[in-house]
Parts: C-alpha cells; structure tokens; sequence
C-alpha cells in the first residue's frame, strides 16, 4: 500500500485562518505539507546448503536444507528471524525437501514528509522556495534478508545488516526566475 498527499496549511494570508497582521500572515500563508507513506509485506528468500550434497557437480549454494520442524518463531527477532533448528543439513547424496521463497523478510513500514513554501519577490514570477523533507520520519528500521545458508552457523538466521536509511533531514532553498 502507498499513499501520498498535498496539503495546504489553511492559515495566514490565502487561508482560512488570519491573524490579521499582513506581516505575520505573509510568513504564515501558502505552506503546504507533503507525505508519501508505504507499506508492505516482507519480500521472499530462499535457503540454501552450502556445498555439492546432491553431488550434482554443482558447487555454491543451490542446495536447499531439510525442514524438519515448524520454522515460524511468535516473536522473532533480529538475532533469530526464524527457528533455525528447524531446518538441516540433507544427508549426502540427497536434495533437500524446503520450498522456494519459502520464508520472508522484514515489511516495509516508511513515511516521508516534506514541508515548503514559494515566497515571490521581485516580480510575481520570481519566487524563493524553502524546503524541509524528512525521509523515514518515524525512524522504523527495515531489516535486511536474515542469513539464509543453513551449514553456516555463525550468520542463519540472524539478521547482520538494515535494508533502509536511518531518518534523514533535508533543509534546501531555490531561486526561480
């Protein structure tokens, strides 16, 4: 789900709500406030084994592991995105049994928001753009794809890395003439 949004702030000169001071309502007027807010589900990722247990003579990761319990946790956590004990490394000689895709990631939880002004000066057409956006507003970390090797010991399951930016803050000024 995304949705955006422009919204005039209704006060100052040109809105709803005056103070009736030309000064202050010219500093007050004509702001408007953007947001654009995302969400979604985790995207998928496969596990994988490390080595050439089919003995295929293929070497990497293109062998799956064994699921021999429920993977899901209730709460899971960085440290443990999923039940690592529910999987296995496949006897040799043999294909493990595991879906592809079949675990996800972290979803997507952003909102991004942007507050500006035109100040004409000059002529009506020459104008003075101030701008504050803010990306990732609320600070919500997006975790990145949890280790996914299952004879990897030191990384399944464990997530090691942040799939978006920390909040960023963003003050800009433009000149059209």
């Amino acid at each position: 789900f995304t949705a955006g949004w422009t919204w005039a702030i209704p006060v100052g000169s040109g809105g709803a709500f005056t103070t009736g001071m030309k000064g202050l309502d010219y500093v007050l007027g004509n702001w408007k406030l953007n947001g654009i807010a995302s969400f979604s589900t985790g995207l998928p990722f496969n596990l994988s084994a490390n080595g050439d247990i089919g003995n295929t003579g293929n070497t990497g990761t293109y062998e799956r592991p064994n699921l021999v319990a429920n993977p899901y946790l209730a709460k899971p956590t960085r440290a443990q995105w999923f039940n690592t004990a529910a999987y296995a490394t496949p006897a040799q000689y043999t294909l493990g049994n595991v879906g592809r895709n079949s675990l996800r990631q972290d979803g997507n939880k952003q909102f991004d928001a942007s507050l500006f002004r035109n100040f004409p000066f000059w002529h009506e057409k020459d104008t003075l753009m101030f701008r504050l956006d803010a990306f990732n507003v609320l600070n919500h970390p997006i975790w990145g794809t949890p280790g996914s090797t299952v004879n990897n010991t030191t990384t399944f399951g464990k997530i090691t890395s942040q799939a978006n930016s920390p909040r960023q803050l963003q003050l800009s000024a433009k000149i059209t003439f």
